[in-house]
């Protein structure tokens, strides 16, 4: 089979985001421990350059048997949260190959005991130019990243893509649905630039 568009939604578990970023965006720098935590920095890169990480998908539906897609490269990842259950993560990207043939599904999936609802409350954090960090409550917020690889990028006699490369700026963006407050406005309406850090796990 040809390349196969794809989209995923699946709970993004604390022991699974690190691998998702990793295949998104490539290999992160990592340091640490301060405090008995690590931190992990991933870039996004540039014009010509490739992610470098593609990974392979088995697919399957109730007791059905699986699909196998070969060659996954994610564009865009999308993270959301709200007050009614888990982080969210819904992935979009391109395969190089869908299996022809059907695979028997995975009988099971375990992740490591850690509390995945505590790691779904997250916080949201706004500091506005000029001014201190504060917490914003807010009822969810949506994160989209998109690291512009290309996903036309075919040969002569194949129907398999290549190696992705990045051939547009890389997007991000950040909505959040909190209460109307007067000091939203009053910063807006002096052109305030905000800086935002979401935490996880408290």
């Amino acid at each position: 089979f040809p390349s196969h568009d794809n989209e995923w939604q699946l709970d993004l578990n604390p022991t699974f985001a690190g691998l998702l970023f990793s295949w998104f965006l490539g290999s992160a720098s990592t340091t640490g421990p301060v405090d008995g935590t690590y931190t992990h920095i991933w870039q996004f890169r540039t014009t010509g350059d490739t992610v470098g990480k593609s990974f392979t998908v088995h697919e399957a539906q109730g007791t059905a048997l699986g699909r196998v897609y070969a060659g996954v490269q994610l564009r865009e990842i999308t993270i959301t949260s709200d007050t009614e259950g888990m982080a969210m993560v819904t992935t979009a990207g391109i395969a190089e190959s869908q299996a022809s043939n059907d695979v028997a599904r995975i009988a099971s999936l375990a992740y490591p005991a850690i509390n995945s609802y505590t790691f779904a409350n997250a916080r949201v954090y706004l500091t506005p130019s000029g001014g201190s960090e504060a917490e914003v409550l807010s009822d969810s917020f949506e994160i989209v990243l998109n690291n512009g690889l290309d996903e036309a990028r075919y040969k002569v006699g194949s129907a398999k893509t290549r190696q992705l490369q990045v051939n547009a700026g890389t997007t991000g963006s950040l909505k959040i649905n909190c209460d109307a407050e007067k000091i939203f406005k009053d910063n807006a309406d002096i052109y305030k630039n905000y800086s935002a850090c979401i935490v996880t796990g408290k």
